[in-house]
């Protein structure tokens, strides 16, 4: 309860006379955190989506904490970055992008899984793909095939990399191995990702037997 002022005695209110949703768990006064009930009662609290963030994520902040989605907010976001060099007004430059890019679903991975190391007179297709395009920005790769999906990426590329993404980033690694000098530099450049980063993926899914969702903390039990 919140008192009106600060003197004692005076008028408080609940959270629901302030506008908050309450805690259906009967006879209990607290605010919502989710699924109808607060933290107490069983409602989970949702992690920041940026990677290594420990801090809750915010009502209506797109899931991120509160700094997180100022410094979102008052940036460019990793996809406008990516594709700057269109010289195409803001909405049109959206707009063309989303019709446009592909994925590389379309031909860039079904070329590269039918190529023949002994008998190819050229490079793989995901292997030119990734070098040819080394001068855009880094994070280019993620950003397009967000597009190609027409959604723009929120956020920055520290961001949890979502399950279609694992999958995707596991099939361009299982492409790539064998391959004498495999462009694993372009990989993390194009992903915005550390060196290696697919080898800690392979083997953190790996361990999870497969699962590509990102494991959720025990639920609180009621007392």
């Amino acid at each position: 309860m919140a008192s009106i002022g600060g003197d004692e005695g005076e008028a408080t209110l609940s959270n629901s006379e302030r506008g908050h949703r309450r805690c259906q768990y009967p006879g209990c006064e607290k605010a919502v955190k989710s699924r109808g009930l607060c933290q107490g009662h069983g409602g989970q609290s949702k992690p920041c989506k940026i990677e290594n963030c420990e801090k809750q994520a915010q009502g209506g902040r797109m899931g991120m904490c509160f700094r997180h989605w100022k410094a979102t907010t008052t940036s460019n976001s990793p996809h406008e970055l990516a594709l700057s060099h269109l010289a195409e007004p803001a909405e049109e430059h959206y707009n063309s992008a989303r019709a446009n890019l592909p994925s590389v679903y379309d031909n860039v991975i079904p070329s590269s899984i039918t190529w023949k190391i002994d008998r190819a007179s050229s490079p793989m297709s995901l292997v030119s793909f990734l070098t040819s395009n080394f001068k855009l920005g880094r994070g280019w790769h993620r950003n397009q095939e967000w597009a190609a999906r027409g959604d723009l990426m929120v956020g920055s590329l520290s961001m949890h990399l979502q399950a279609w993404e694992k999958q995707l980033v596991m099939l361009e690694t299982a492409l790539l191995a064998g391959i004498r000098n495999a462009p694993y530099r372009e990989l993390a450049h194009a992903w915005g990702k550390h060196l290696g980063f697919h080898s800690d993926l392979v083997t953190t899914i790996c361990k999870r037997k497969g699962d590509l969702d990102r494991l959720r903390s025990p639920r609180r039990n009621c007392n």
